[in-house]
């Protein structure tokens, strides 16, 4: 019961550290945009921390560069720092912080990634991708698993009928996520085993308010 719990607000593996690229590209910010534009096509990313000595300053996307190319080309004055172009004002995320959390600074300040640092020191990056890709880990069924969404707004205990339901047929429990959508509130639950085929028959005609179930 205390794993199923876990799993239902933030299991272990669901944290920064587990899905952030620890190897962070960084550059200097006296360098020019033009060098910052050279090193994010030779590495194939989109974001590079900014930082002047141990301390990260800012964050330069290629959005950021893109805009400064053309604010260039309408002023005819070249920008030569990528002090003037980076964003100072650096969101940043924790190594054990919730994926959720990271995900959320993301939405709110509309940005593309997180420098994550601990006491100070650059431990690497959290961008949208992982995040992306951590959520495809928790919500994607295997082959033989369903996965089963329902709705919970009006006070029905999915998460009590399928701990019952799943440990009478042997079925394996693999996660269950519950969040808050627009006032109602949701959750997300993926079941396999070899009667599961009878399990989602039974759970059609238990009157528990089903959204949907995806094989």
């Amino acid at each position: 019961m205390l794993a199923i719990k876990a799993k239902r607000f933030c299991p272990p593996s669901m944290i920064v550290k587990m899905y952030m690229t620890p190897t962070v590209q960084t550059i200097d910010p006296s360098a020019s945009p033009r060098e910052a534009s050279a090193l994010m096509r030779k590495k194939q990313i989109r974001h590079l921390v900014v930082k002047e000595g141990k301390s990260v300053v800012g964050v330069v996307s290629r959005r950021d560069l893109t805009s400064s190319f053309e604010v260039e080309v309408a002023s005819g004055k070249r920008i030569k720092r990528v002090d003037r172009v980076m964003k100072s004002s650096v969101m940043t995320a924790g190594p054990e912080d919730p994926i959720e959390k990271a995900s959320r600074i993301m939405a709110r300040q509309h940005i593309g990634c997180l420098p994550v640092v601990n006491r100070g020191s650059l431990l690497g990056i959290i961008t949208k991708t992982d995040i992306f890709r951590a959520l495809t880990l928790l919500l994607c069924s295997n082959e033989d698993a369903v996965r089963i969404t329902f709705d919970e707004t009006d006070g029905h205990d999915a998460l009590g009928y399928l701990v019952q339901k799943t440990k009478e047929m042997d079925l394996e429990f693999l996660s269950f996520l519950s969040f808050v959508d627009r006032g109602r509130r949701m959750s997300v639950a993926r079941v396999r085993g070899d009667r599961v085929g009878t399990f989602v028959h039974e759970l059609w005609d238990s009157g528990h308010p089903v959204v949907n179930i995806i094989r």
